[in-house]
């Protein structure tokens, strides 16, 4: 990397990071080294420092930065606003990301903000065990974003079929958070004071079709009126989402795909590819512009 770019992320952190100025440097040494090094092995990283210092001490640094600093809760959102600007409204997408080191699990549940080709994690949470999140930890983490952001900014929540629950959807509902959630097909649903699986219900579904159904009352839960968009989707599958409002999510752009389906080179690849290769000039042109592009639509095609 170059030292231009150190001093360039230096900058761009310094105001959002609550960091002493070594340390904020450490910190871009951190997130240059491992884009540019291609590991988070922190031997290699120290060897990227542009500096005439040892790669011993450089390294004894990066050490003790993960001892000794702890960073506050929620810091990259001014980082985050600082790039896009302060939302009117803009599209969140709930996702979670686990893995292992040696017997120990790495489980994070993300929250994320939508933008032209990417999704920029906002706040997340660590998770104290592997597998699903809670509705309790789902709604900790929305209320931590409520706390910073007013309900109108989110024009729509994103979520999988790992992110449902009666409860869930009624926290969202009462909030007035808008979402589109994808559902199992095996939910039931009552209709005209009928009770249906939402596979048995839309077993002659070819196309799309949008309807609304409520979720039964369990125990502790009252009966919750939501909208559904459907459609048929590659394989016979259905593809069944849960709204609180009825929207049709429209794609727009998107990379080649080969014959198998996927793209030949993803948008991360690209740009990470090009980022490299620029922390390793002294190239002056911007990466990007002084503000992310929100994207307007999205490629879901479900009513």
């Amino acid at each position: 990397m170059t030292s231009f770019a150190l001093a360039d992320l230096q900058k761009v952190l310094t105001p959002h990071v609550p960091l002493g100025k070594s340390r904020v440097e450490t910190l871009c040494l951190l997130v240059l080294g491992m884009i540019s090094a291609r590991t988070v092995n922190l031997t290699h990283i120290a060897a990227e420092r542009p500096a005439r210092a040892k790669v011993a001490s450089t390294y004894r640094r990066l050490q003790r930065f993960f001892q000794q600093v702890i960073l506050p809760e929620d810091w990259s959102v001014g980082i985050v606003m600082a790039l896009i600007g302060n939302p009117d409204r803009w599209y969140l997408c709930l996702d979670r990301t686990n893995w292992k080191i040696g017997k120990s699990d790495v489980n994070v549940l993300v929250l994320a903000v939508v933008t032209e080709r990417y999704r920029v994690p906002l706040m997340w949470t660590f998770l104290n065990h592997s597998g699903n999140s809670t509705t309790r930890q789902r709604t900790a983490l929305m209320e931590r974003y409520l706390a910073r952001f007013n309900a109108s900014t989110v024009r729509m929540l994103l979520a999988d079929r790992e992110f449902i629950g009666q409860a869930w959807f009624k926290f969202l509902k009462d909030k007035k958070i808008p979402f589109a959630i994808r559902v199992k097909e095996d939910q039931l649903i009552v209709v005209e004071g009928r009770e249906y699986a939402l596979r048995s219900y839309l077993s002659r579904c070819k196309g799309e079709r949008g309807f609304t159904a409520t979720l039964p009352a369990k125990a502790g839960q009252p009966a919750l009126e939501l909208h559904f968009g459907a459609r048929r989707i590659k394989g016979g599958e259905l593809l069944i989402v849960a709204c609180q409002t009825a929207s049709k999510l429209m794609g727009s752009k998107y990379p080649a795909r080969k014959k198998h389906g996927y793209c030949s080179k993803s948008w991360f690849r690209t740009g990470f590819d090009e980022l490299r290769r620029r922390l390793r000039t002294n190239e002056e042109t911007p990466i990007f512009g002084s503000k992310l592009d929100v994207k307007k639509r999205l490629r879901a095609g479900v009513a």
